[in-house]
């Protein structure tokens, strides 16, 4: 099983907000009273979204209670709560007038949208005048009042409503066009639901516009952003590159997701390898920027193309050479990998560290061992056991040059081949020595019991940019070539 559910066990934890919830203090009140709200739950800063009156805050300071002032009509509406979280909460009020009066009296609407306007104790047919937009009667089984549509162009209406046996006791709804919420990014306009790609060491200026003020915005949970309210904001992006979604509403309550993503550098995986002999098949990863990408094979022939995707590409060398790869993203950004491909004479004149995969496990692996993650810092690329050396004109010492294991620790010595049974978890720099030349070669060995510590260093503290390789690690798409290289080591048993 891959180690992706013990990375989210530990470093995920997940918070779990409480939902939002609020009361009212008297449901059924007569117009023109104030009704109090007591917020039960939720985070501030609250928004509120009330179908008629106006919202005033407590004038003891308190940041959990607010006042409705209830216009003078009558009927039966609703108000809604929605906190920094995003939890929201609906409730129910009634309003008794019992004399001539419209509700809603205010109306935001989107253009062409049908809205339902009652008209309450009309004593006499009553004229209706309006500045734009159209209207018809409401059937007689949905009530007193009409059905008005909205005019098409944004901007600001008035319906009159006149008794015909009391002329001058009018009352007005206001209509309220809005245009489509939108946003614009650095002061340019930002077309559909686009990713915004975003550098990490820069701050970002979003801007809302359309809707009905006033807006509210909600963080992601990555970046910061310098405030939660007005129409403009600064966007500071966080140190863990990757997506960020940043809501905001505006007061109708409609929201627009705005997404974006932090790029870190763009690099192109692995940046430097050696291949020996030839014969080895190499994938390209290009990791960070902006995509879209490009990666161009080599100029000079002695590879293979054997697969491609939008990220990647991978080539198989069979000739020995230098070879380079060039990567570049939608920014324009480029990066370079270099690879030496050395051929069979240049692989027996050497003293390179590799892997031998074909000799069989001891038994007491068999019956005892388990694996873990190991991270090695230089060379090969597959699963390690056995390390050897192609060296077979001379004696190779092997050696621990730290001081947390021994020669005790290798075993099954068979001319150049030893097994390193790690004793525990930890460091280790294993090196090997020829006998005939002096020559010598290290591998760098991290064993660790967990993806913690794999990460944390010998320091044990997971710090952010060490959280970033991990992320990058795991969850950049086909990397088999990471910023640290992941193993499977078997080992006799581990000191936590």
């Amino acid at each position: 099983m891959r180690p992706l559910l013990l990375l989210a066990y530990f470093l995920f934890i997940p918070i779990i907000a409480s939902a939002a919830q609020f009361k009212i203090l008297s449901n059924t009140v007569t117009g023109g009273e104030v009704i109090t709200l007591d917020v039960i739950e939720g985070t501030p800063p609250f928004l509120w979204i009330p179908e008629v009156g106006h919202i005033t805050t407590s004038i003891d300071g308190d940041a959990y209670r607010f006042h409705l002032q209830t216009p003078e009509v009558e009927g039966l509406f609703s108000i809604q709560l929605r906190d920094s979280q995003g939890q929201q909460a609906t409730e129910n009020f009634s309003i008794n007038w019992g004399q001539f009066s419209i509700s809603p009296q205010y109306i935001y609407s989107k253009p062409g949208e049908t809205h339902h306007i009652a008209i309450h104790d009309a004593k006499s047919t009553v004229k209706i005048v309006t500045e734009g937009g159209e209207w018809e009667w409401l059937p007689e089984q949905s009530g007193q009042g009409i059905q008005y549509v909205s005019p098409e162009k944004t901007g600001f209406y008035t319906i009159t409503f006149s008794p015909e046996n009391n002329p001058g006791n009018t009352r007005l709804a206001h209509i309220y066009v809005y245009p489509e919420l939108k946003l614009k990014l650095n002061g340019l306009p930002v077309e559909g639901n686009k990713i915004l790609y975003l550098e990490q060491d820069k701050n970002a200026y979003l801007e809302v516009q359309g809707g009905v003020p006033p807006y509210f915005w909600v963080e992601g949970g990555k970046g910061n952003l310098s405030s939660l309210e007005g129409d403009n904001v600064r966007y500071t992006p966080g140190n863990i590159l990757g997506e960020d979604i940043i809501r905001v509403y505006d007061a109708t309550g409609q929201f627009l997701d705005i997404p974006l993503y932090v790029k870190g550098d763009f690099y192109l995986n692995p940046q430097l390898h050696s291949i020996c002999p030839p014969g080895a098949e190499v994938r390209f990863n290009v990791v960070g920027g902006e995509p879209e990408y490009f990666i161009s094979p080599p100029a000079n022939e002695g590879w293979v193309e054997t697969n491609k995707t939008e990220t990647s590409l991978k080539l198989k060398f069979d000739q020995a050479g230098f070879y380079e790869i060039v990567a570049s993203d939608n920014t324009g950004r480029y990066d370079i990998s270099r690879i030496e491909v050395k051929s069979l004479e240049q692989c027996d004149t050497e003293l390179p560290i590799t892997i031998d995969t074909s000799v069989q496990l001891p038994e007491r692996v068999k019956n005892g061992g388990h694996p873990v993650p190991v991270y090695i810092a230089n060379p090969p690329l597959i699963p390690a056991l056995y390390f050897s050396i192609d060296k077979n004109d001379a004696t190779i010492t092997w050696e621990c040059w730290t001081q947390n294991c021994s020669e005790q620790d290798f075993d099954g010595i068979q001319g150049n081949l030893v097994t390193f049974w790690p004793p525990k978890a930890g460091f280790y720099i294993i090196n090997a020595t020829s006998s005939a030349t002096g020559e010598n070669r290290m591998i760098h060995l991290h064993v660790s019991d967990s993806l913690f510590n794999l990460y944390a260093g010998p320091d044990y503290k997971l710090e952010e940019t060490e959280i970033q390789y991990l992320l990058e690690d795991f969850f950049v798409p086909n990397i088999n070539y990471p910023r640290t290289e992941i193993y499977k080591l078997i080992v006799k048993g581990i000191d936590k």
